[in-house]
């Protein structure tokens, strides 16, 4: 939700205005603050939603330990992982995650904030705030639910089948990471994913010699 674990008050509010309009909120690295006594932005909006019931932000008060959610809603369990410190703890919550039950969902799906590990790309370490889910928790997970939906990397991108869906952001940060981008819609009554286009590459990002930009007086 928020670039820093620290914010003005303007930002703070609006993300209270994005969190006001939503069922609730991943935390992701950028959320989190490891300072004793420190709070982060999106900390204090969970205390403030919290005193209204509403469920809304799915953040790990204690770091140090491992930390999943499980919501039962209609036809689909869904299981939540937000970001943990260590590899070594997001494994130890991916394990909970293996085993966590809901009420006969027709459907699981598995919400979580991290990399994705594939052969040649990173390896994961045991410290450090970088997660990878690993081929291996990939295969055991896809075992017990029938979507895995993953925040955190930038550019979309789909494995097993479509299975296990790369989020990415829904336009680009960067001149490097020029591509379609979407926001995805889960149908809760057959488990489908439905990519709604944010971002055209072809039709929003312009790309001109130097020489032209320089001629066209200003026009671009």
């Amino acid at each position: 939700l928020f670039d820093t674990p620290s914010n003005n008050e303007n930002t703070i509010m609006q993300g209270y205005s994005v969190l006001s309009g939503i069922t609730g909120c991943i935390a992701g690295n950028h959320d989190i603050v490891n300072r004793a006594g420190a709070v982060s932005s999106l900390q204090l909006l969970k205390e403030i939603f919290a005193g209204t019931n509403e469920f809304k932000i799915i953040l790990n008060s204690d770091l140090g330990s491992p930390y999943t959610c499980v919501i039962a809603h209609d036809n689909l369990g869904l299981t939540l992982v937000p970001h943990a410190m260590t590899q070594k703890l997001f494994c130890e919550s991916l394990d909970i995650a293996l085993n966590a039950t809901t009420a006969n969902p027709g459907y699981r799906v598995l919400g979580l904030h991290c990399n994705v590990g594939v052969p040649g790309y990173a390896d994961p370490t045991d410290d450090g705030t970088t997660l990878f889910l690993t081929q291996d928790y990939q295969e055991r997970l896809l075992n017990v639910y029938d979507r895995i939906l993953v925040g955190h990397e930038h550019v979309p991108h789909s494995f097993h089948q479509g299975r296990l869906q790369i989020l990415g952001n829904v336009f680009p940060l960067g001149f490097g990471e020029i591509a379609n981008r979407y926001r995805y819609v889960l149908d809760t009554e057959t488990c489908e994913l439905e990519a709604i286009e944010t971002f055209n590459s072809d039709e929003h990002y312009l790309e001109l010699p130097v020489g032209d930009l320089l001629a066209s007086n200003g026009e671009y």
